[in-house]
């Protein structure tokens, strides 16, 4: 007996399923590729990887980083006036 209905995939249920499997993939080689990463970002990153005592910190994070900032006043005060 041939069958009633013609074959044909079923499109929306392969678009659902091909989202939430390329949804879940994605997320799961994010956290690889994070877990990977060793950089260290903060203070509070070096002191969570050993258990040694933290001795200096480089750099100021409380300034923002930006192309107009500028150098602080102090040091444009210290420079010689031209002339």
């Amino acid at each position: 007996m041939p069958p009633l209905k013609a074959y044909r995939p079923n499109i929306p249920l392969n678009l659902a399923l091909s989202l939430i499997s390329g949804i879940a993939l994605g997320g799961i080689l994010v956290v690889l590729l994070e877990m990977q990463d060793r950089r260290v970002r903060s203070a509070e990153d070096l002191l969570s990887m050993n258990r040694l005592p933290l001795l200096a910190v480089l750099g100021d994070d409380r300034r923002p980083a930006g192309l107009l900032t500028g150098p602080p006043a102090t040091v444009l005060r210290a420079l010689p006036k031209p002339g």
